[in-house]
């Protein structure tokens, strides 16, 4: 259904073929030839296209007009989702950031109206860059760093945010500025830089907040709570320990420590694998008994699974019983998000499904929240 004025509505749409690839596999992005190339030796497969088309399917009878950029850079998934298209630029199989640029930069001229793009936080400092705050995105979430405030919570709301643009006059849209941040991949110490803002619709619910860090007021409550989640580890069963800060003290009481962005394997209070891949999980969990899920939560986005920790995939989370999925949050995280949930994105909705629900969030030692779990 057409938006309520008589001119039909000019929608964009940006895919980064590569983004995310590097997550099942232990990588920390995808920037850069040399991690592509790391990333498909190590069995990596392109996602970007396959969440674009999540989105496209739901927007499907908007009636609006949908220019792309050539090839894979989103002519192709468009076509495979029965979308007719207007074609910006002509892209090969090899794609730079460049080419991003250029075709956010034409598509601004052109006079589309809003850009989706599937990416992750290097596509959108891209676009930032190329056209600054000229019109309104939203990122769909592909890339294995998300902390950009940009990003819909999942495909899916991504659509339902330019469902409900393309219900409102253009110059009746209200829009927020979001943070546009990244950080160095090949440095696991690096913090997070803001590049700049970008516009978004104004959708809070369905947006992320950009990442914040604890506030460190609580402190000794997490490490209360961590030690409790060590302390009652049950002998024989296997336990993923997810990556953050958070499970960085996980880790400390276990007596070893890691990359931030680590998932590791646990078993007896002892690593028997570190740095884990999607593969390496399976096949370590395939045999293992009772597995339980140790997870911290991305501060100011809410996001406990599918987002920095894409190496624990379907067959693993087939295998975890929702009550075994443990969760420690500082307090002060939890207060900023307000009334929004926390979210799970695997890209399989059954089993983002078997998570949500309202589920226990340790806050401190002998202290827990009841707290909503949403897709």
């Amino acid at each position: 259904m057409a938006g309520p004025t008589s001119l039909r509505r000019r929608i964009g749409l940006i895919v980064n073929p590569i983004a995310g690839m590097g997550g099942k596999v232990g990588l920390r992005g995808t920037d850069g030839d040399e991690l592509q190339r790391r990333a498909r030796e190590l069995g990596a497969t392109e996602m970007a296209a396959e969440r674009a088309g999540v989105a496209l399917d739901r927007l499907r009878g908007q009636g609006f007009t949908l220019t792309v950029a050539g090839g894979a850079m989103g002519e192709k998934v468009a076509r495979e989702h029965g979308f007719e298209t207007e074609v910006t630029g002509r892209f090969g199989c090899h794609t730079s950031p460049d080419d991003t640029r250029d075709a956010a930069l034409a598509m601004a001229d052109s006079g589309v109206e809003l850009i989706m793009f599937a990416g992750g936080d290097g596509t959108a400092r891209v676009i930032r860059e190329s056209i600054g705050r000229r019109i309104p995105v939203v990122g769909i979430p592909t890339g294995v760093k998300m902390h950009s405030g940009c990003f819909a919570r999942s495909p899916a709301a991504a659509a339902d945010v330019v469902a409900e643009y393309l219900g409102h006059d253009p110059g009746s849209v209200r829009l927020d500025e979001a943070e546009v941040v990244d950080r160095d991949a090949d440095d696991p110490k690096a913090t997070t830089t803001l590049y700049g803002t970008v516009s978004v619709p104004e959708a809070r619910s369905r947006l992320l907040a950009a990442k914040s860090r604890s506030s460190g007021r609580d402190a000794a409550a997490m490490r209360g709570a961590c030690l409790e989640v060590v302390e009652e580890m049950v002998p024989g069963d296997t336990y993923v320990i997810g990556p953050g800060s958070t499970m960085g003290w996980v880790r400390r009481h276990l007596g070893f420590q890691s990359d931030p962005l680590a998932i590791d394997v646990v078993r007896d209070r002892e690593l028997i694998a570190g740095d884990v891949t999607e593969a390496e999980l399976d096949e370590l969990t395939a045999e293992a008994g009772r597995v339980h899920l140790v997870m911290g939560v991305i501060g100011g986005q809410g996001s406990l699974l599918g987002r920095g920790n894409q190496q624990i995939g379907p067959k693993t989370l087939e295998r975890v019983d929702p009550g075994d999925l443990i969760v420690v949050a500082d307090l002060q995280k939890l207060i900023e998000l307000g009334s929004s949930p926390l979210t799970v994105d695997t890209g399989d909705t059954d089993i983002d499904r078997r998570f949500t629900g309202y589920r226990p969030v340790r806050i401190g030692r002998k202290e827990s929240l009841i707290y909503e779990v949403a897709a």
